[in-house]
């Protein structure tokens, strides 16, 4: 495991001109996708982007994966630019979840959930917003309609069946 520091370092002197593979060498990396990754989370995150998570790994809810997945192949976008645009660190992690989603070992986390972010939570309630004027115009029409149907008693749909 590599220091922040040495990450910066590392990025710093490839930015500067230096060989990557010279690079590799200088603080003893062994392949240059590292480099390249802790160039691209430099990149998309800044110096935060070359600390790794306290436990690892983010936790991210089923929906938010479908989302990604759906938007990759409704948008025919690569793996990175699908990372770039969702804000995940690593675009393998999308790969992951969509040979999951195929072999059917995606699914819906049961039992509690996590505590939800910021970003979550007003996505959620955007969404729940919507939904929610979707069912007031449904519910409008509806009204509409039983008014209408009440006010002429022949019609097909008022009659009772036996």
């Amino acid at each position: 495991m590599f220091s922040k520091d040495i990450k910066l370092a590392c990025i710093t002197d490839v930015n500067n001109g230096l060989p990557i593979v010279q690079a590799m060498k200088k603080y003893d990396i062994r392949g240059t996708a590292t480099i390249y990754q802790w160039m691209y989370a430099y990149q998309r995150f800044g110096v935060d982007g070359l600390i790794p998570f306290r436990n690892g790994r983010t936790i991210h809810d089923y929906s938010f994966k479908i989302m990604v997945i759906t938007w990759r192949i409704d948008n025919s976008e690569s793996y990175p630019s699908t990372a770039k645009h969702f804000d995940i660190k690593a675009p393998a992690t999308i790969w992951q979840w969509e040979k999951s989603l195929i072999s059917g070992r995606l699914k819906p986390q049961i039992g509690r959930f996590d505590i939800m972010s910021e970003n979550n939570k007003d996505r959620k309630l955007k969404e729940l917003e919507a939904e929610n004027e979707r069912l007031r115009v449904k519910v409008a029409y509806l009204e509409k309609l039983k008014a209408l149907t009440q006010k002429n008693p022949k019609s097909p749909t008022n009659k009772k069946h036996r």
